[in-house]
């Protein structure tokens, strides 16, 4: 099962997901076309699954970090750490959920859109704990979070591992990027003081 959704996720970065058929992934895992559909129904249904593995691993890492720190300012700067890294380690899933997701009809897309506005939430009301208690500043919580979102995000995209700065030092300049957007001072090299020795999740790339 893992292998087929790790050769599908292949297909759909490499192809994407109108361009690929299950035919295509049968091939790579060097299965019978009519093998797949005992576990998927349909070419729908494993985007689906794809996308549902990566949206609830995310959310799980962010629930389990929040959990550590008290403060609107920690609890955030926890949480955009965990967004980046965990976009940089998943950088295939990332994208096809990013690009893909219009791709979706009826159930598989309401289904996903569910778990992308509740984790949309999550952070929503960090920001708003932030700004009630004085910490943080910004004209309106909404737009302050699809922004800090789409920026945390886009990591997916550009990072490579073999660029100039590790995932960690990547992640950490976010965190004072969306701090300072936030009012916050944070001075530069100073977020890992605010994230604590232990790092939230493994930092370990899968491409």
């Amino acid at each position: 099962m893992e292998r087929l959704e790790e050769t599908a996720l292949d297909c759909f970065t490499e192809l994407g997901f109108h361009a690929t058929s299950m035919r295509t992934i049968a091939a790579r895992v060097e299965v019978r076309p009519a093998s797949l559909y005992h576990w998927f129904p349909s070419k729908q249904a494993l985007l689906q699954a794809l996308m549902t593995r990566f949206l609830e691993g995310l959310t799980r890492e962010v629930l389990q970090v929040l959990d550590e720190h008290a403060t609107p300012v920690r609890r955030l700067a926890a949480a955009a750490w965990v967004h980046v890294v965990y976009h940089g380690v998943h950088r295939r899933a990332a994208f096809v959920s990013d690009t893909e997701v219009r791709a979706l009809e009826g159930g598989n897309a309401e289904a996903i859109m569910r778990l992308r506005d509740s984790y949309e939430q999550i952070i929503r009301q960090l920001i708003s704990d932030g700004v009630a208690s004085g910490d943080f500043e910004c004209r309106d919580v909404r737009v302050a979070t699809k922004a800090i979102l789409l920026q945390c995000t886009g990591v997916a995209v550009w990072y490579r591992p073999n660029g100039p700065f590790t995932l960690p030092e990547i992640a950490e300049m976010h965190v004072e990027l969306v701090l300072n957007s936030l009012r916050v001072d944070v001075p530069v090299g100073s977020a890992a003081e605010l994230l604590g020795d232990r790092r939230p999740i493994a930092v370990t790339t899968e491409e």
